[in-house]
């Protein structure tokens, strides 16, 4: 028995390895399951267990608990037969939100899906981005996060059902989940806390061809401008160059175009003219590749640096293409 103790222990994860059981879509339904029934009365996990349809000695209760609690949907109180759970503000928010189209409500799932320890680990170590690939998150998960190969496929299904239930693209751009003195900060806000300022921010009128700059939770999200390509049907949304995402229209405002710099005349000894920026030189390199079908959308303000490992991802993307069209990679 101590054996079989000793090995139980040596495999129990650490908080930094801990995921949720079930992706987020999965733990909002358990939440509505618990709203219909105790709405934000606090309840007893056996009571709570039967709204998820577990019994009372079920593994399945306390583990929904735990799932819930780690996306901020649940909150509890108190010990033992003492301990109590109801849902979080912002999981009614999220409940109750009738509107089909409602950035608020994708605001606080993008708040929720990203509250995870792992997940904002998996986020920050990619630089506020998804990982490039399936293969690259599974070696990250294997040798830096120390997960067990039995875990890492169910992590990768939880953590990719929620990006994408979020709207969390490979093209997004994720400030730095800071902590908070309250919690842990996501996007600069978290429970309803919205950022102080003498007037509204102002309400965006862009149109195709515009060049905008996103700002959401008080952080710029683009590091250089980018061009609005389509108006969403509701005209609430734009989708900007380098996303497949609706922005709110709100948090967009219309900036003039990025400095370029331009060169034409003539090389080999004759004329040469240039014009360009006065503004200090880019110091960060800020490269977006997207890729729709069998195509590739790049967006890019980079160094010689930059431009390196632009490359090496080219050619990534470049092998999978040949892939997409049925031909052998070089």
């Amino acid at each position: 028995m101590d054996g079989q103790l000793q090995k139980a222990a040596r495999f129990r994860p650490t908080e930094a390895q801990r995921f949720p059981s079930e992706p987020l879509p999965k733990a909002l339904e358990q939440a509505r399951a618990l709203y219909r029934v105790a709405q934000n009365t606090p309840v007893s996990i056996p009571a709570a267990a039967r709204c998820w349809g577990f019994t009372e000695k079920s593994s399945g209760g306390p583990q929904t608990v735990s799932c819930l609690k780690a996306f901020g949907l649940l909150k509890d109180q108190g010990s033992g037969e003492a301990r109590r759970v109801r849902l979080s503000e912002d999981a009614i928010k999220i409940i109750r939100d009738p509107r089909e189209i409602s950035p608020e409500r994708d605001h606080l799932l993008r708040e929720a899906a990203l509250r995870p320890t792992l997940h904002r680990t998996i986020i920050n170590h990619f630089d506020g981005s998804l990982p490039p690939s399936d293969e690259v998150l599974k070696t990250y998960l294997i040798f830096d996060v120390g997960l067990r190969d039995d875990a890492v496929n169910d992590c990768m299904r939880v953590f990719a059902d929620t990006m994408a239930f979020a709207k969390i693209g490979s093209s997004a751009i994720v400030p730095p989940l800071a902590e908070r003195n309250s919690g842990n900060g996501l996007f600069g806000e978290l429970d309803g806390e919205q950022p102080q300022g003498d007037e509204p921010p102002p309400t965006a009128t862009a149109k195709v061809g515009d060049f905008v700059q996103w700002t959401s939770g008080g952080v710029d999200q683009f590091k250089v401008p980018r061009r609005v390509e389509r108006i969403c049907h509701d005209g609430q949304h734009a989708q900007v160059f380098g996303s497949n995402t609706g922005l709110p229209m709100t948090e967009l405002t219309v900036v003039d175009p990025p400095a370029v710099s331009t060169s034409s005349g003539k090389l080999a000894g004759k004329e040469r003219v240039e014009s360009g920026s006065s503004q200090e030189p880019q110091t960060e390199n800020d490269y977006t590749v997207l890729q729709r079908g069998n195509r590739l959308q790049i967006t890019a303000d980079v160094d010689l640096e930059g431009i390196a490992t632009l490359k090496e991802m080219l050619t990534d993307y470049e092998s999978i293409l040949r892939r997409l069209a049925g031909k052998k990679p070089n």
